[in-house]
């Protein structure tokens, strides 16, 4: 995601989050959460979500095994921001 977006105004960086949650996201318990996006695109909208001072974190997958390079629960990684 270009950087441009970091210095956006508000409204242009709310319509963008709006726009992934809408395609990627949906609701769990007290949370927002985005999925099937690769791990640099999560750290990408995180850095949008938290310039609009909403904290968030991403959860995934455990780091890859040395023996097979591979980890038990895929490549999918979430981003996951609370609901107040």
């Amino acid at each position: 995601m270009p950087e441009e977006f970091l210095d956006a105004p508000k409204e242009v960086r709310i319509a963008l989050c709006q726009e992934k949650f809408d395609s990627d996201g949906g609701v769990q318990r007290k949370s927002m959460a985005l999925g099937n996006i690769p791990r640099p695109g999560l750290e990408d909208m995180l850095k949008i979500v938290r310039s609009l001072d909403i904290k968030g974190k991403i959860s995934g997958p455990e780091p890859p095994k040395k023996e097979t390079g591979r980890t038990g629960t895929g490549s999918e990684y979430r981003s996951v921001l609370p609901i107040s």
